[in-house]
């Protein structure tokens, strides 16, 4: 996998739907897409629509797409709160057991005396507000007093709101650096923020030059793992200050949603180095959500969604873009404050599957996993990385590798090799005859029908060899429903590699649809279970053009592998056919030549063709064979 810079931009507060334990922080019936799209009329935003979104939820306007352009799926919290900090923090994987404090009906006495005995003068305000109605309500007073304001949300933040000609903006920085040092504690809140505003009382108007004075993240982030290993953690908008440059290697802050696009860009075009882009595009939130003002949301929204191509064809073949979110601030729902929701998830780039379905993730954690194993980072965090879903596509160069590798080490061939019992009369002993050969000889996988899964897997148990087994086996003519439900059996039973046969008949007929569908429910049925999946599309059945068609519909539905045969059919592999197998699916794809591969002779063409997976019911002769050990016991036995 050539993945070397991973751009994450965080559409802030952009839910999609409530939690399980929303009833817990009073968010119950909180949806903040689907319900902004109701109150609006149905949502405009072709660009997502087409990367999957309407595919992870019910959202009025926007249409589930049959090939969605990106992987797709929504990520749950599990960190105790809904705030900015809670949620970036998971994300990069650090978990927050206990909430933050929030204060309903402001700062006690003990907070604010000491707070105005600090800064020398008194205070208005003290209660929760949306900052641009306190402003409306106490600007005027604040003008004539220089008394700074001060409030809340239901985000866990003590706000300071002042003119900047009352008090001058380093001033209203220094007064945040004080409520900081004092809010320790019992009282130590997420976030001091700094609200400084311009205008007359008549026309008060919030700048651009808020500053967040956050709590130091208590352990190491993945951030951290990045910066420690020398990597770039490149943080735009208000990442910096959310995690207090901590992890941090360069930021830039930005002015708006479309500045921060602006300069998203334009860092993805001048920072080519391996890393982090990490982004958070506020006014989703700010300027719309904790105003209740679903109209104004929905056409930020689009805003961003007309800028999305512009962000894609910044990126390059080995940069991975991922969407997601912090938390929900559901613009229709009571109250100004954010709401407990899961967050999309959407992914794309040159590495990695269109139309995966990664499901309901337990964690936003899962996203610092994933960085994680990109980038081989000595991390622990909890989550669960995207890589074991078969996410993204092999390594470019792995063809190339595996061949080279073969050449200068045959015996390595082992590793490429599914070991197979296919036959009908095959007894339980053979089974385990099998098993115990492909131990011996470290073969990838032991390829059995689904009865004797169960048994397979129990011996393999303990050792790094896998279990596969066969769905739709040999003819493909079974149900989709039926095939689904038959890999479903076998991955519980153990299975960890899925051989499905293609519906051949609905291919020669002209059914691409059909096809489609037929190899995209196994997909989805083996991936959702951490399981991969080969489509068998027999060749020996097709002409040319057919086999073309049938190795982009599996390519499209999202299959790890395209293999040639069953091995039952009225021909096996031949090196044409996976040539123009490999040419067709490109290096992202794995192709498996079985059905006749008998010799190590024909092990080794197969992958000079472009094989990386060889399916063999004679293993144990190709390996002896690759070791010179065919009329050699004794040498076997003392030498391997």
């Amino acid at each position: 996998m050539q993945i070397k810079r991973v751009i994450v931009i965080v559409l802030d507060s952009v839910g999609i739907g409530e939690l399980p334990d929303a009833c817990t922080y009073g968010d119950v019936g909180s949806h903040t897409l689907g319900n902004i799209a109701q109150a609006v009329g149905g949502l405009k935003l072709p660009n997502m629509q087409k990367m999957g979104l309407g595919n992870i939820a019910i959202l009025d306007g926007i249409k589930p797409q049959l090939h969605p352009t990106a992987v797709y799926g929504k990520m749950a919290e599990v960190s105790a709160g809904k705030d900015t900090t809670t949620g970036h923090w998971e994300l990069m994987g650090l978990f927050l057991e206990q909430p933050f404090p929030l204060y309903p009906d402001g700062f006690p006495p003990e907070v604010m005396d000491t707070f105005e005995s600090a800064i020398g003068r008194g205070t208005l305000g003290n209660y929760p507000a949306s900052g641009t109605v306190i402003i409306e309500e106490l600007g005027a007073e604040h003008m004539a007093s220089g008394k700074p304001i001060i409030y809340t949300s239901g985000d866990s933040v003590f706000q300071i709101a002042a003119h900047e000609e009352i008090i001058p903006i380093e001033e209203l920085y220094d007064m945040c650096r004080t409520a900081r040092e004092i809010l320790r504690g019992q009282h130590e809140v997420s976030r001091v923020i700094a609200r400084p505003f311009i205008g007359t009382p008549d026309k008060f108007t919030r700048t651009a030059n808020r500053h967040d004075f956050s709590v130091v993240p208590p352990q190491p982030t993945v951030l951290d793992a990045l910066k420690n290993a020398g990597f770039m953690s490149y943080a735009v908008g208000k990442i910096n200050d959310i995690f207090v440059g901590q992890g941090i290697t360069d930021y830039v802050t930005t002015q708006d949603n479309m500045d921060g696009v602006d300069k998203t860009i334009a860092v993805m075009k001048e920072r080519q180095e391996s890393g982090l882009i990490f982004v958070n595009l506020v006014d989703f939130d700010a300027k719309f959500g904790h105003r209740n003002n679903p109209q104004g949301y929905a056409n930020a929204l689009v805003e961003f969604d007309q800028r999305l191509p512009e962000i894609l064809a910044a990126l390059t073949p080995n940069d991975l873009l991922v969407l997601t979110a912090d938390h929900g601030n559901d613009p229709t729902f009571p109250g100004t404050d954010h709401t407990r929701e899961y967050v999309p998830i959407l992914i794309t780039g040159s590495n990695v599957k269109p139309g995966v379905n990664i499901g309901v993730r337990r964690t936003f954690a899962d996203l610092a996993a994933t960085i994680a194993d990109i980038f081989n980072l000595p991390t622990t965090t909890h989550g669960e990385s995207f890589m074991s879903d078969s996410l993204f596509n092999p390594d470019t160069a792995s063809i190339a590798k595996v061949q080279t590798q073969i050449a200068t080490n045959p015996a390595a061939i082992a590793g490429l090799i599914d070991h197979t019992l296919l036959k009908a009369t095959a007894k339980q002993e053979e089974v385990l005859e099998i098993c115990a050969e492909a131990i011996k000889y470290n073969f990838a996988s032991v390829c059995v029908n689904p009865v004797h899964v169960e048994l397979v897997a129990e011996t393999l148990k303990e050792t790094a060899v896998k279990t596969c087994t066969v769905v739709g086996f040999p003819l493909g003519a079974t149900t989709t429903r039926d095939k689904a439900r038959e890999a479903r059996h076998a991955i519980k039973n153990g299975a960890q590699e899925i051989d499905m046969v293609m519906n051949i008949g609905a291919l020669k007929a002209g059914y691409p649809n059909v096809v489609y569908e037929d190899i995209a429910a196994v997909v989805h049925t083996a991936h959702k279970r951490k399981a991969i999946c080969k489509v068998i599309i027999e060749t020996c059945y097709l002409t040319a053009k057919e086999k073309v068609t049938a190795c982009e519909i599996a390519v499209k539905a999202g299959a790890d592998f395209v293999k040639t045969s069953t091995g039952f059919g009225s021909g096996g592999a031949t090196v044409a056919d996976v040539a123009l197998m490999r040419k067709t699916v490109g290096n992202h794809v794995g192709v498996k030549a079985s059905g006749g591969v008998r010799s190590l002779a024909d092990a080794q063409a197969m992958i000079a063709a472009g094989a990386n997976r060889i399916g063999a019911s004679s293993g144990v002769q190709i390996v002896r064979d690759a070791l010179g050990l065919a009329n050699d016991t004794a040498a076997e036995e003392s030498d391997y």
